[in-house]
């Protein structure tokens, strides 16, 4: 899978998500605010204002040895880049507040897998390395991981 999604940004806010004082001057404001959820990595997980995402993705489903059943399981992996579209401008993630475009890159890797017809079961893991938008010092590599099932009955 390849996909983009952008929001444009203002360099002069101090918050994206703040429509009352989040902008600084009087000037109109060209910063995206949006309603629900985008999926932009795992570790960083940034709303999409003020950022440019690229994302490139593989998943299969590994074939079974001959003459046995289709096993339901799902495995993944997507890596991301990440810029600022006003290099002055903030992000989601306050530490990003040095004035560069270059924000960080992203790897997200899942399994997937439904052992019952009512249990699934979902583990996902993600790293980011940051960019030159962060100040060093506070640039360290974040990882989550996440693990989930669901039972339907």
């Amino acid at each position: 899978s390849l996909e983009m999604g952008t929001g444009s940004g203002d360099e002069n806010r101090s918050s994206v998500t703040n429509t009352f004082g989040g902008k600084t001057d009087s000037t109109p404001d060209q910063n995206f605010q949006y309603f629900g959820v985008y999926d932009a990595g795992l570790a960083l997980s940034p709303r999409l204002s003020n950022l440019t995402v690229l994302r490139l993705g593989y998943q299969f489903k590994p074939l079974p040895p001959e003459g046995e059943r289709l096993p339901d399981l799902l495995i993944g992996a997507k890596a991301a880049a990440y810029w600022k579209n006003e290099a002055n401008g903030v992000i989601s993630d306050p530490l990003a507040n040095r004035a560069s475009t270059d924000v960080g890159y992203g790897l997200d890797a899942f399994i997937g897998y439904r052992p019952f017809s009512d249990l699934s079961i979902l583990g996902q893991y993600g790293r980011f390395i940051p960019g030159d938008a962060y100040t060093p010092g506070l640039d360290d590599s974040g990882d989550r991981v996440l693990l989930t099932s669901t039972l339907s009955f």
